[in-house]
């Protein structure tokens, strides 16, 4: 979480949509979870449980914004890299 007042909010833009604009007041989320809370339809098969990658997303910028990978993100990006 945020502890600066005059930090600036995690956004979320999602290109494939626009370049729809999330604003988030809880960076300790899930980002699939923000997008659902915004109204927003994002595909989850597993129920947002990182098991089956229907609701993968690419990060272009921002990495320092996310917790550390799990170790079913770090397993679906070892298959697609191999």
């Amino acid at each position: 979480m945020f502890s600066k007042a005059n930090e600036e909010m995690p956004r979320i833009v999602i290109q494939n949509l626009g370049n729809l604009r999330i604003d988030s007041e809880h960076p300790d989320r899930k980002v699939i979870e923000i997008i659902h809370q915004n109204g927003t339809d994002w595909m989850h098969a597993c129920g947002k449980k990182g098991r089956c990658t229907t609701c993968k997303m690419i990060v272009v910028e921002g990495m320092e914004n996310l917790s550390p990978e799990t170790d079913r993100e770090v397993f679906f990006t070892e298959i697609k890299t191999a």
